[in-house]
C-alpha cells in the first residue's frame, strides 16, 4: 500500500530523474542480478544475454495465434490491380 505523500513525491521526482537514470544506476552500481536487465549486464554480452532472455519466455518460437487468419486466402502476387 502506497501512501499519498510517497505517490506525490514519485510523480514529481521520477520525471526529473528520467534523463539521468543511466548515470544514477552507474553511480549506485547495483549488482546485475538486482537490475535483472539482459542489456545492462557488466559482462558485455549484450546480444547473448538478450537472446537468452527471449528464449526463457514460453511460446516465443511458435507462430502467433493470428497467423492462420493472416496467411489464409492471400491474393496471388500480381493479381491485384490499382484502381487509380
Amino acid at each position: 500500500m502506497e501512501t499519498p505523500g510517497v505517490a506525490k513525491c514519485t510523480d514529481f521526482v521520477f520525471p526529473q530523474l528520467k534523463d539521468d537514470s543511466v548515470a544514477l544506476v552507474d553511480v549506485i552500481a547495483p549488482p546485475d542480478f538486482i537490475l535483472d536487465s539482459p542489456i545492462g549486464r557488466a559482462d558485455g554480452e549484450l546480444y547473448k544475454n538478450l537472446w537468452s532472455a527471449v528464449l526463457q519466455e514460453s511460446k516465443v518460437l511458435e507462430r502467433a495465434s493470428w497467423w492462420s487468419e493472416f496467411s489464409a486466402n492471400k491474393p496471388v502476387i500480381g493479381s491485384l490491380k490499382s484502381k487509380l
